[in-house]
Parts: C-alpha cells; sequence; structure tokens
C-alpha cells in the first residue's frame, strides 16, 4: 500500500493508495494482463472482472440488472432519439433526417415474419420506386402533400387501370358498369358521363352536347352508335 501524507492546519491527513498488485486490481483469476481499451466492471459483489476491447463499430450494451455488460454490433433497444439524422451505406445522401445511399431502401417485415419487403428506394435513374402496391388508408384515398401542392400530373408507363376485372387493354381501363365521373359547375354534385352497360352499350348520361346543340337522343345497337339526334 502506498500512502502520502499531507499536513493539514489542524492534523495530519493519510491517504492510502493500493498498488498495481494488490487485490483490488487483480481481482479475479485471469483479469491481468490489461489491454489498451478493456473495461473493468464488478464482476460480483466482493471482485472486480475485466472486458476485453473487441472491434471497431460495436457498442456497450447493459445485460439488465445484475448482469454484466456485453459488446454488441447490432444492439436492441426500445426507443432511439436521435438529434441529428440516421446515416446508412456509403456515399449516403448529404441532407435529410434519414440518409441512404442510392439503390438502398427502407424494408418492412411482413405479415407471416418470414420475408422482408422493399417499401420505398432510389434507383439508379434517381426516381422513387417501391416493390410493392400502394393501399389508400381508412378512407381509401390519397392524399399526397397539402391541397395546395398535391401532383398536378400523373404519368404512367402503360395504363390506367381501376377496380376489380377491369379492361385488358386501353390507356384507361374500367370494369364493366362503371362510370367516368365529373363535378357540375356549382359543385354540388357528381355527374356521370359515359360506362359500358351488361349489354356492352356504352350509357351516357347528364347530356351530351355536339357542335351548337345538345344531344337529345342517341342509339346504339351491339356496342355501335347508329343514330344521334
Amino acid at each position: 500500500m502506498d500512502t502520502i501524507t499531507a499536513t493539514g492546519p489542524t492534523a495530519l491527513r493519510t491517504f492510502g493508495f493500493p498498488d498495481a498488485d494488490s487485490d483490488i486490481l487483480t481481482a479475479a483469476p485471469g483479469v491481468r494482463p490489461y489491454a489498451i481499451g478493456d473495461l473493468i466492471y464488478a464482476g460480483t459483489t466482493a471482485q472486480l472482472a475485466r472486458l476485453a476491447d473487441v472491434a471497431v463499430g460495436q457498442v456497450l450494451v447493459s445485460g439488465g440488472v445484475g448482469v454484466v455488460p456485453a459488446w454488441s454490433a447490432s444492439p436492441t433497444l426500445t426507443t432511439v432519439t436521435v438529434s441529428g439524422s440516421v446515416i446508412s451505406g456509403v456515399i449516403p445522401s448529404g441532407a435529410g433526417a434519414i440518409r441512404l445511399a442510392n439503390n438502398s431502401g427502407i424494408y418492412w417485415r411482413n405479415a407471416a415474419n418470414n420475408a422482408d419487403l422493399r417499401g420505398l428506394f432510389v434507383a439508379g435513374d434517381n426516381n422513387a420506386y417501391t416493390d410493392r402496391s400502394l393501399v389508400g388508408g381508412t378512407d381509401n384515398t390519397y392524399d399526397i402533400g397539402l391541397v395546395a401542392t398535391r401532383w398536378r400530373t400523373g404519368y404512367f408507363g402503360t395504363a390506367l387501370a381501376v377496380g376489380t376485372n377491369p379492361a385488358t387493354a386501353g390507356a384507361v381501363r374500367l370494369p364493366n358498369a362503371t362510370w367516368i365521373a365529373a363535378r357540375n359547375a356549382a359543385n354540388t354534385g357528381d355527374v356521370n358521363l359515359i360506362s359500358l352497360d351488361a349489354s356492352n352499350n356504352p350509357s351516357i348520361q347528364g347530356g351530351a352536347s355536339r357542335g351548337a346543340g345538345a344531344v337529345t337522343s342517341l342509339t346504339v345497337v351491339n356496342g355501335i352508335v347508329t343514330a344521334i339526334s
């Protein structure tokens, strides 16, 4: 035991320090020799133990009360609060709360817990993609952004298909007996424009116009318009 004795205004003060071979440092068998980066922790209530240093990138994780700590490269955390950004991959984006590299994505676990699903990613052409289908919320609608910033134009590489059993050809593909509708001028209701009925004949509602006058009669035979007046 090494000691230091200091004089004070009223009495002598003696401080003791354990040397390198005392029990407090050697503790349990196998603790020494130490290496740079090793950590000392309480292995029992009476002895110290050594946690050896590990490879770059691992973090120290608590095993719980009464359990020794351990290093982990993939710890499981209940909640993570990040004041800056979450950065992943080689050459990630330089801005944003979540910064990913090109062609990497955000994944979700499927409901059966047997596969991972890539939900959103940016490919090599710098366009955003999803490997899954987009499904509407509780009201089955998609509101992208605020009213003033919603998509103004939609581009489809093949066709716009709506509903169950839509047409298999055409730019706009609808099921039978499905109407194309428009909002009326007073914004108080919808007007059905055109549909295909169960007899495979086109139907028009709300009137139609041709040149300077309105269409009052439309005759369709086997899907072919034969007379307009």
